[in-house]
């Protein structure tokens, strides 16, 4: 049988044209600066047009390769969607709000956290919603099979999500979510976590939360996509 010679994909830009024999690649990278949590590299990479250019990205230490291809989508976070089902009530979702130092505001939010090195996302997805809400998860409803890239322009920083059900009607989900009534604080205070718990009826979530950004709430990009 006579095989198809590959035609290589092409693109005009700016009159130049790129091709697919050539791909943009990252050749370098430098760590400019380091914390605990983050760290500022320049990345040097060579375009589809031959130049070669300069690049300022934040990423978590530990995480990228240190060799070739140098940065790749990080999936060192979980986000989890509880959905609450309790006898007789419309399903909720359970969401949280925190200060966010780099907003400079409160921030509504999915239940998230790190992975710890050697943890199995729904490991991490179960420790951080039971120490963000209180909440037991029980089965996964929906878990995304690929990191979702959380500002590519900036950090390769990702996430997985995953959608749990959250049986309201035991004994310790119950008075979890009434100590998230009452308005009790959640989280690790020793990491300056200060969480309260938000229940939302799933319908409308959208429109729900496009109020609170009108009263000068911020919503995590993520979480308003799903709504």
């Amino acid at each position: 049988m006579a095989t198809r010679e590959r035609r290589a994909f092409t693109m005009k830009v700016n009159d130049v044209t790129a091709d697919d024999k050539h791909p943009p690649q990252i050749v370098a990278k430098e760590v400019i600066a380091s914390t605990r949590w983050l760290q500022l590299v320049k990345l040097t990479w060579r375009d589809g047009r031959g130049g070669v250019m300069q690049w300022d990205a934040a990423e978590r230490p530990g995480f990228s390769p240190s060799g070739p291809p140098f940065m790749s989508p990080q999936a060192s976070a979980v986000a989890i969607l509880p959905i609450v089902r309790r006898a007789g009530f419309d399903s909720e979702v359970v969401l949280i709000t925190q200060f966010r130092p780099a907003l400079g505001k409160i921030c509504i939010e999915a239940p998230a956290g790190l992975v710890d090195p050697n943890e199995k996302v729904e490991e991490a997805a179960t420790r951080e919603l039971l120490e963000e809400t209180g909440l037991r998860a029980g089965k996964v409803l929906d878990e995304d099979e690929t990191a979702l890239c959380n500002d590519p322009g900036i950090t390769n920083a990702a996430c997985k999500l995953i959608i749990v059900e959250v049986d309201g009607d035991t004994e310790e989900n119950r008075a979890s979510l009434k100590r998230g009534e009452e308005g009790k604080l959640f989280g690790v205070a020793e990491e300056g976590e200060a969480i309260q718990v938000l229940r939302l009826p799933l319908k409308n979530l959208r429109g729900q939360l496009n109020e609170m950004i009108a009263q000068g709430m911020a919503v995590d990009g993520k979480l308003h996509c799903f709504a």
